[in-house]
């Protein structure tokens, strides 16, 4: 974890200087990647970031119904065509928002802040509203906001089953790194 933050504090110093030297003209970071590593890398990858955006649109989509999906319950639409439409037409949502031009997904982003502001802020609170709970089915034990917790989570366990080394610490920085 602390090799993935120093990188990202790196990464965010760089891209300061780089932003901070000059105007960033319309293209955002494939600007900055161009100018920084020149045309030929900075044009490769462009592309493969390019690609990664377009693939986490569709990945944060099947995540977003996903979530829905377990929070409503049994009410939720079932079955694969009918998440697959489902998926296609929040997609195609998307899509059409950005053909609409810069100035309305400006406006949809203030949305999409408030929305995000208020799922933020849920987390804590539903921390504290409530109650602990045993899931014996799930595996989940919920003991709320408690001192004993905290402590007995704030240091790995390295004498688990669970911990297995350097394949763990490269599971952690690959799901913490990106």
């Amino acid at each position: 974890m602390v090799t993935a933050y120093c990188v990202d504090l790196l990464t965010t110093l760089s891209l300061s200087a780089i932003a901070s030297n000059g105007e960033v003209k319309g293209g955002g970071a494939y600007y900055l990647i161009s100018r920084s590593l020149g045309p030929e890398f900075g044009g490769a990858i462009g592309i493969l970031f390019f690609l990664a955006q377009a693939l986490n649109t569709a990945m944060n989509i099947v995540g977003l119904l996903d979530c829905i999906r377990l929070n409503v319950g049994a009410t939720f639409p079932q079955g694969y065509w009918t998440t697959y439409s489902l998926q296609t037409a929040a997609l195609m949502l998307c899509t059409g928002m950005c053909l609409l031009g810069s100035a309305t997904f400006s406006k949809a982003s203030n949305l999409l802040l408030v929305i995000l502001t208020v799922a933020i802020l849920s987390i804590p609170l539903s921390a504290i509203f409530k109650a602990p709970f045993i899931d014996q089915d799930a595996g989940i034990v919920y003991t709320g906001i408690d001192l004993n917790t905290l402590a007995k989570n704030f240091m790995p366990s390295f004498d688990k089953d669970v911990y297995h080394g350097l394949s763990t610490f490269r599971d952690l920085f690959g799901i913490l790194f990106p």
